[in-house]
């Protein structure tokens, strides 16, 4: 008599039927959270418009030759927006429309040149999200307003690295996320958000003809030259005049520090001695593994207004350790 039996591996229909079920439902709560971020992200998002001369938004509108730069913002602040700075290079006045249409004037309050970043104070209230630390792999929507219009744009994708460069207008900028989601013109400024309605970035759309994938300012540097701002009314950057990579492997956790490969002639970490092929170990007695480490030492260094910052660095000529401390002017 013939027998047929079923291997193990081989799925059978009730098996396919299941993990149907179960795609399904983890698509429908994945829709889910899709749906529920935009309606979050809806509140807090706005149009910025740059316009070439001082007048009223509802007229300027309907002017094009008026309008210099078309960009997206979100409330960072209750009367805070921030968007890219490189679409209001041309600007004498801004305005600023959200999705129910409502047209407001904006005041500049700073700019972060090192990010791109302007910080622009509106009268009226909006709805700010929370933040996160963005992370590779992280599932993230693009948020903007394409090719300038009042209908707001959305691409899903992840974060796949979070040390990226870009050449904006001439100008290097890096530590930045890179996202395969895709970005349109009229996207820079706009958020790029986590499936929890939290902002990782801010968006900068580095081609002005053409869908490209979403590079993004990660949200912890904005809000470090946010609290800057708020401190001093404008965002200050020391010039320590060093280039590093880091040592650090995560893996295995070993090799600690930032190598030095790179020192500006005549700038303070010249004047402290510091070469090419040393290794920066802190500043202020906090350990560096990483650049984002420097930044923010310096950014902290910053915002509690000290005179001076104290870097500790093995010399690779002299074999040692040094100290060393650079002024700054605040």
């Amino acid at each position: 008599m013939l027998t047929t039996t079923h291997s193990k591996n081989v799925p059978t229909s009730l098996d396919k039927e299941v993990g149907l079920a179960y795609a399904t439902i983890h698509l429908q709560v994945l829709e889910e959270a899709i749906s529920n971020t935009i309606k979050l992200v809806e509140k807090s998002l706005v149009m910025v418009v740059g316009l070439r001369e001082r007048a009223e938004c509802r007229y300027a509108l309907l002017n094009e030759p008026l309008i210099s730069g078309l960009a997206t913002g979100f409330a960072l602040d209750r009367h805070v927006i921030v968007t890219a700075a490189h679409v209001l290079s041309d600007a004498v006045d801004i305005c600023v429309v959200s999705l129910d249409g409502e047209m407001s004037k904006a005041q500049l309050l700073g700019l972060d040149d090192r990010w791109d970043v302007a910080f622009l104070h509106l009268d009226r209230t909006m709805d700010s999200l929370s933040t996160a630390i963005p992370k590779v792999g992280m599932l993230v929507l693009a948020c903007g307003m394409a090719f300038g219009s009042l209908a707001p744009y959305y691409s899903l994708g992840i974060i796949g690295g979070t040390f990226a460069s870009i050449n904006m207008n001439g100008k290097i900028i890096e530590g930045l996320l890179k996202s395969d989601a895709v970005t349109v013109p009229g996207m820079s400024g706009g958020p790029l958000v986590n499936l929890r309605s939290e902002v990782v970035g801010m968006i900068l759309a580095c081609s002005r003809d053409a869908i490209a994938p979403a590079y993004a300012v990660p949200i912890n540097r904005i809000e470090f030259s946010y609290r800057i701002l708020k401190k001093y009314g404008r965002v200050i950057r020391p010039r320590i005049g060093i280039k590093v990579l880091s040592l650090h492997n995560r893996r295995e956790n070993t090799h600690r520090g930032l190598i030095v490969i790179g020192v500006e002639k005549g700038s303070p970490a010249d004047s402290c001695g510091i070469d090419v092929g040393d290794i920066i170990m802190s500043i202020n007695g906090v350990e560096l593994n990483s650049v984002e480490d420097l930044w923010n030492a310096i950014d902290e260094s910053v915002i509690r207004g000290l005179s001076y910052i104290e870097i500790t660095f093995y010399s690779r000529l002299q074999r040692k350790v040094n100290k060393c401390y650079i002024h700054l002017t605040l």
